[in-house]
């Protein structure tokens, strides 16, 4: 790989060199604002610090071009606007970053203080900070205070995590690097199609020519050829932005409403809502370029994180989904504009366990929201008591409305059950669901969960955990949750947090769509059969109260 491919500059060179170029730069206190405005904390102290480390190379420094006036040296009027750059580059003003030409910021003043150079960031490495950022941060926990003997031992665990996750991140920087250069070349193209608004120049013409550069300079084939990344390399790329937004966006399960607004409109949201739809764009723009490569429209970002793919969407609106459809259009709006009493309310402990069941009840062909579950989790609350339950069962018992609840075997958890079924007469008999243990150990297992999260640990450059030692620890202390034997091995091996490397919603994604693509499978052979028990408990809710 040449140096030119391990520097987003090297790939923002070419792009100045365009007709009617397309990108904008921020300089750096602009560029903190952004990262921001999406929740991540970023000084530009630390971007400096981010470049002199490796982390994070600024793609642009420009040199303030100076003017005589009065026999004084003064500095004239820029513009960061992309087609003056082109002029800047033929004065000798641009510089472009890599490891060779760092210094400290300092030198980017003159004598009297003034800055005398401008340095340059393209939004799209946001995406690289959102990347490396967390695991730079240290949380110290109520828990890791009282683990830890002295400061100084504090300050050494704390180096060596930091040293480990740079040297993870510049392990695979060349490789993200290359798929940012990627979208920096394709952004010309499909950036003005997703958004329905085009970049112009002052000449009037401009618009012409950015059809004209389109139509008989660009090529998608080429474009692929000089990116080093073959066809699947750029669908799983795809893939993974659209997990991340989906990940990322509080408003994911109104996708399909926020998808219909202007990217005017979409630009007023703030923090990860705001970084999902910078996700989602990138989906969309990789989406246009990999039907002109194969011919084949594409699935949308919440197909690519469905486990039914989307299949639902045609049962759901009668008709074969299309968002540019005026009719799909209204059924869209009135949809979230309805307010449908449920049938049942299922009450779940926390995001793991809601993330799963919804994956799979749309591989089911479940639509909660249609078909009248409502789906209750308790995250946040301190998890399901005999005080936070009772006041949502008894609405839903007075609404007239199906209770049904699913708990871990956690100490009270069978009291809790009696309580809310035989004292306060809110639960039947048999609308509930004790685990035996937890719901990760019951459904999915030790073996299943390590393997993902050795996954992601050695993706990390950590060391990955033993199978055995888990389930020792787990035959030595039967009361302690899966997830929480996994934490403490991992940080004793690591000495990082597990939520760092993978958060357990994010595993539990993972699980339910890796299960939901089994029983697309299976449905597609006729040999579909509940595997998990949390299947078996879907099924019999359905079947129960919805048919």
């Amino acid at each position: 790989m040449s140096d030119h491919n391990l520097f987003l500059s090297g790939y923002l060179r070419e792009c100045i060199d365009l007709a009617v170029p397309q990108f904008q730069l921020l300089d750096s206190r602009r560029f903190a604002d952004f990262l921001r405005a999406r929740k991540l904390g970023v000084s530009q102290e630390e971007l400096e610090h981010f470049e002199r480390i490796g982390l994070l190379y600024p793609v642009l420094r420009l040199k303030r071009p100076t003017t005589k006036e009065a026999g004084k040296i003064r500095y004239a009027g820029i513009s960061s606007s992309s087609w003056y750059l082109k002029e800047y580059l033929g004065d000798g003003l641009l510089e472009f970053p890599d490891s060779k030409n760092v210094k400290p910021w300092e030198e980017y003043r003159d004598k009297d203080g003034e800055a005398n150079t401008f340095l340059y960031y393209h939004p799209y490495q946001v995406f690289l900070v959102d990347r490396f950022l967390n695991p730079t941060r240290l949380v110290l926990t109520s828990s890791y205070l009282d683990a830890a003997t002295s400061c100084e031992q504090m300050f050494r665990q704390a180096k060596q995590m930091h040293k480990g996750v740079k040297e993870a991140f510049l392990r695979v920087r060349p490789r993200l690097v290359r798929q940012i250069g990627l979208l920096l070349r394709l952004q010309n193209s499909y950036q003005p199609d997703y958004r329905g608004r085009i970049q112009l120049t002052w000449d009037k013409k401009s618009f012409e020519k950015w059809i004209d550069w389109k139509k008989n300079f660009f090529s998608p084939q080429k474009v692929l050829g000089n990116s080093g990344m073959s066809l699947r390399e750029v669908k799983n790329v795809r893939d993974h932005f659209a997990v991340q937004a989906h990940f990322n966006d509080p408003l994911a399960r109104w996708y399909t409403l926020v998808r219909l607004m202007p990217f005017g409109q979409k630009e007023k949201l703030r923090g990860k809502a705001l970084l999902a739809q910078d996700y989602y764009e990138i989906v969309g723009i990789l989406n246009l370029f990999l039907r002109d490569l194969t011919g084949e429209e594409q699935p949308d970002p919440d197909d690519i994180t469905d486990g039914r793919r989307g299949d639902w969407k045609d049962k759901l609106f009668g008709k074969k989904f299309d968002y540019n459809d005026p009719e799909i259009k209204r059924k869209i709006v009135s949809k979230y504009l309805t307010i449908a009493i449920p049938k049942v309310v299922l009450l779940i402990e926390g995001a793991s366990e809601e993330t799963v069941v919804r994956i799979l009840m749309n591989v089911l062909g479940i639509v909660p929201e249609i078909q009248g579950i409502a789906i209750h989790n308790f995250e946040g609350t301190g998890g399901i008591t005999a005080f936070n339950a009772e006041a949502v069962l008894r609405i839903a018992k007075s609404q007239k409305v199906a209770r049904y609840l699913i708990v871990d075997n956690d100490p009270g958890a069978k009291e809790l059950v009696m309580e809310l079924s035989e004292r306060l007469k809110l639960l039947d008999t048999d609308c509930y669901r004790i685990w035996e243990k937890d719901f990760e150990y019951d459904n999915f297992g030790t073996g299943w969960i390590i393997e993902t999260v050795n996954h992601k640990l050695v993706e990390g450059g950590f060391a990955p955990i033993e199978t055995n030692e888990v389930e020792s620890r787990i035959e030595a202390h039967p009361e302690e949750r899966l997830w929480k034997t996994v934490h403490d091995i991992c940080w004793m091996k690591n000495g990082v947090e597990i939520e760092d490397v993978i958060s357990k919603a994010s595993l539990a994604r993972i699980l339910g769509i890796e299960r939901a693509e089994e029983i697309r499978q299976e449905s597609k052979s006729g040999k579909y059969k509940p595997k998990l028990k949390i299947e078996e408990e879907i099924i019999k809710i359905y079947e129960k109260f919805c048919k």
